[in-house]
């Protein structure tokens, strides 16, 4: 993901969200998204200024993807005069980490 608005035009959310998984081979198996867990881990890799903020930075702080999630974040950052050519873009790199709830054979 990258943000190639100014700097200064606003803090921004990424949301993951999920529908439920259906296994069509026999037997059919369904995987309800209220049964699927996600956790974004940190960054990896970030670019630009302010500050990026995961959703969920740890497997121990996991959610449910029963509904929309926020899997990462960044706070704008104030400058005073027009932003450097080299500062326009933010971007940060994280490795999503969707895993079923409950394994299926």
């Amino acid at each position: 993901m990258t943000d190639h608005r100014d700097p200064g035009a606003g803090a921004w959310t990424a949301t993951v969200s999920s529908t439920d998984y259906t296994r069509t081979t026999t037997p059919a198996v369904t995987i309800g998204r209220a049964n699927m867990s996600y956790w974004s881990g940190p960054a990896t890799d970030t670019q630009g200024g302010g500050t990026f903020v995961p959703g969920q930075p740890t497997a121990a702080s996991r959610v449910t993807l029963a509904v929309p999630r926020t899997a990462f974040s960044h706070t704008a950052i104030t400058l005073a005069g027009p932003p450097p050519s080299f500062c326009r873009s933010r971007s940060p790199v994280w490795p999503p980490a969707p895993t079923p709830a409950h394994s299926v054979a």
